[in-house]
C-alpha cells in the first residue's frame, strides 16, 4: 500500500496505577485517530506497534507491543496496553522517570508501506483511591486467605506470598551454660544439668535446710568442717570392766565404791576392842 500520508490525531492516553507504587496488573489505555492527508479518517483496520521511552532517551525503547487488525470506527481506535513482554513492568518505569524526565509514548502504523512512526508523547498516571486500587490489585494477584504481602526483590514487586511455617522468630541455636548439657542445639534436643554440674557457686548461701538433706545421706567428718578437732577432744568411749557399783576415777580405771570411796572414809580411824552391849 502507497502512503498518501496519514495523520495521528491524539484522542486520550490513560494508564491505569495506582498514585502509590503500582502492580504487575497496571495496564495502559490509549485512543487515537488516524486520518488520510486530505482529513478524512482511515477505515478498515490497521496494525500499529506502541514503544515507550524516557522523555530525554527517547532514542531507547523500553517496552514495545504490537497489535494486528486494531478496529478503526471513522479512523478512531482504542487499545489497552498490557505491555507482558516489558521488562521492568510499565509501573517500576513509572515509578523510576528520571527528575525531570517523563514516559513518553509513540504509535507506528504499520499497515502503510513504508510503515509511518509518529512522535512520542507524553502520559501521565491518573491516580485512583488508594484501597480500591490496592483491593482491585490483591484480587487479580490472586492473594488468598493467610497469605501477605511480601517484597520479591527479583521481580521488584510486591507478592502474596504464603509465610514459611518456621517463621516465627530469630532464635537459631541455643548453647548449654556452666553446669548444663545437652548444647548447641539447632534443631531440637534437650538441655539438662550435667553429672556434677551443680557446684557452690550455683547454690545461694544460708539455703540449704535440714530437709533438703536425706535421713540416709553419708556425708564423712572430713566435709564437715572442724569436726575431726573438735572431736578429738572428746573421750572417746568408756573403758571396759565397770559394773553398777563402780565408778571410774581421774586415771580413767573403775573402781569399787564400797571398798575405795568408804575405806578412804574410814582411814586413820583407830581400832579397839568391841565389847558387848547389854542390858542394864
Amino acid at each position: 500500500m502507497i502512503n498518501l500520508g496519514r495523520k495521528l490525531l491524539l484522542a486520550g492516553i490513560t494508564i491505569l496505577i495506582s498514585a502509590s507504587n503500582g502492580f504487575a496488573s497496571d495496564s495502559l489505555s490509549y485512543s487515537g485517530r488516524l486520518v488520510n492527508a486530505n482529513g478524512s479518517p482511515v477505515t478498515g483496520t490497521a496494525n500499529l506497534t506502541f514503544d515507550l521511552a524516557y522523555s530525554g532517551s527517547p532514542g531507547i525503547i523500553l517496552c514495545s507491543q504490537s497489535l494486528n487488525g486494531v478496529d478503526l470506527s471513522n479512523g478512531v481506535f482504542h487499545v489497552k496496553l498490557a505491555f507482558p513482554d516489558c521488562t521492568p513492568e510499565v509501573n517500576t518505569l513509572l515509578a523510576n522517570t528520571p527528575a525531570n524526565e517523563t514516559v513518553v509514548i509513540r504509535v507506528t502504523d504499520r499497515t502503510p508501506d513504508p510503515d509511518k512512526a509518529y512522535s512520542f508523547q507524553a502520559i501521565h498516571s491518573v491516580p485512583y483511591s488508594y484501597i480500591s486500587q490496592m483491593t482491585k490489585q490483591l484480587a487479580q494477584m490472586s492473594a488468598v486467605d493467610g497469605q501477605i504481602l511480601a517484597w520479591d526483590d527479583a521481580a521488584k514487586k510486591w507478592l502474596p506470598k504464603t509465610p514459611a511455617a518456621s517463621s516465627g522468630g530469630t532464635l537459631t541455636s541455643i548453647t548449654a551454660g556452666d553446669g548444663l548439657s545437652g548444647g548447641t542445639i539447632t534443631g531440637s534436643g534437650t538441655i539438662a544439668i550435667a553429672t556434677d554440674g551443680v557446684t557452690t557457686t550455683h547454690i545461694d548461701d544460708e539455703t540449704i535446710t535440714n530437709s533438703d538433706i536425706s535421713l540416709t545421706a553419708e556425708i564423712a567428718q572430713s566435709k564437715i568442717a572442724n569436726l575431726t578437732t573438735d572431736l578429738s577432744n572428746k573421750e572417746a568411749k568408756l573403758p571396759a570392766g565397770g559394773v553398777n557399783t563402780d565408778y571410774l576415777d581421774g586415771a580413767k580405771v573403775w573402781q569399787n565404791f564400797d571398798e575405795s570411796v568408804r575405806g578412804s572414809l574410814l582411814l586413820n580411824l583407830g581400832t579397839g576392842t568391841a565389847a558387848p552391849i547389854t542390858d542394864t
